[in-house]
């Protein structure tokens, strides 16, 4: 459909969305996507979706108007729990400010953290923000998705804002690990479906072991999530935390929260790139460049069997130079986005070039904070350095 949205378009949408449960704040977006589909973004995409948001802002008032925030999740400082943002930006480098980013957070607690604390906190922001901007570019581009696999990651989405609210507003442990369980039960359903499971997903129950076992028998390059749905499914190992006291912490309901929200959204990425390249079939290539869902840049070394060596090298004025070689599955190719474009590629072997030639002061593992991290709550590396402030 081409043009702008009539008055009377605009109304029937939003009594279908109302009538649906639609949250108000998703609306506008669900219109533009029914009247106009998938449309790049860009200046026809402001020009399309102004009209829309105007309508809403007349008939609902302040209450629809974003404000940057694309979700909330649950962050534990001191004991307490504490809803930090996740905003949209443009591009891969981002800058947090606590006082800005974690909502409510008293001064006398910002002025008794150390380092140390912030450190925990940065890597906690840097990996969620990831994750949720891959679950927002999902949801503007949700054409790749069948119908009800769109009602699976919409619903996983509610999931997750509902048990980040649960665990704040009333320290509710139990269902907000239940509805965090859901999200990534949802959205591992939608990927069993996406593979070209046929039978009722709803026969599955809520057995997400089951879901993951049918989900790897349809398609093995899902096997990489092993160990976080392994870790999930302990928090919340039968039905009997939907019914019943089932003691559980505040940390392991924080825990649970990330745990499924790294789940949601390294999927979605995987399906963003299968978008970008044509196919959801995936593979490493030697002497080929990758780059991965934040942007960063890899040389494909050495393939050996079912295993892969890519070397990893960025530099800036704040980390010096950083190579490395990290072994990973062949099956793993699904997080990473093959780099097909002519020039691309020349400026990248460019760069590596200039990396192997002069390779510049070489920061250490330590001087960067790199840290990984394998558990509950994921499998990924996070760096944290110290820098002035000018």
């Amino acid at each position: 459909m081409s043009g702008c949205a009539g008055i009377e378009s605009l109304e029937d949408l939003d009594r279908e969305f109302r009538g649906a449960g639609v949250p108000l704040r998703y609306r506008p977006l669900d219109c533009f996507k029914k009247l106009y589909g998938s449309v790049p973004d860009g200046r026809r995409r402001e020009e399309l979706f102004d009209p829309i948001i105007n309508w809403y802002l007349v008939k609902y008032g302040e209450a629809v108007r974003w404000d940057g925030v694309i979700a909330r999740f649950p962050i534990l400082i001191r004991g307490d729990v504490y809803l930090a943002v996740s905003r949209f930006v443009a591009g891969n480098d981002v800058a947090f400010e606590y006082k800005e980013d974690i909502e409510d957070l008293p001064d006398s607690i910002v002025q008794s953290l150390v380092f140390e604390d912030f450190e925990a906190i940065g890597r906690k922001l840097a990996v969620a923000n990831q994750g949720f901007h891959c679950l927002y570019n999902l949801l503007i581009d949700d054409d790749c998705l069948g119908a009800e696999e769109q009602g699976l990651v919409r619903r996983a989405l509610y999931d997750l804002e509902n048990a980040a609210v649960t665990l704040k507003h009333t320290g509710d442990t139990q269902t907000a690990i239940v509805q965090s369980h859901e999200a990534a039960e949802k959205f591992l359903k939608a990927a069993l479906r996406k593979s070209g499971y046929a039978k009722p997903l709803e026969k599955l129950g809520h057995n997400v072991p089951r879901v993951f076992k049918e989900l790897v028998r349809a398609s093995l390059r899902y096997s990489w999530m092993t160990l976080p749905v392994e870790n999930l499914q302990t928090l919340s190992p039968n039905m009997q935390l939907r019914y019943g006291p089932v003691p559980r912490s505040t940390e392991n309901a924080v825990c649970a929260f990330h745990g499924a929200l790294y789940i949601c959204g390294t999927i979605a990425q995987m399906w963003l790139f299968d978008k970008a390249r044509g196919t959801s079939k995936s593979d490493f290539k030697e002497c080929h460049f990758y780059i991965n869902g934040e942007g960063h840049s890899f040389y494909c070394k050495k393939i050996m069997g079912r295993s892969a060596t890519l070397t990893f090298f960025h530099s800036s004025e704040f980390t010096g130079s950083q190579m490395m070689d990290i072994p990973m599955s062949v099956d793993q190719s699904a997080l990473y986005l093959e780099v097909t474009d002519p020039q691309q590629d020349a400026n990248l072997r460019l760069r590596l070039a200039e990396h192997l030639r002069d390779p510049g002061r070489r920061a250490t593992p330590e001087e960067i904070g790199l840290k990984v991290v394998k558990g509950v709550e994921g499998s990924y590396a996070t760096a944290m350095f110290r820098m002035r402030k000018s």
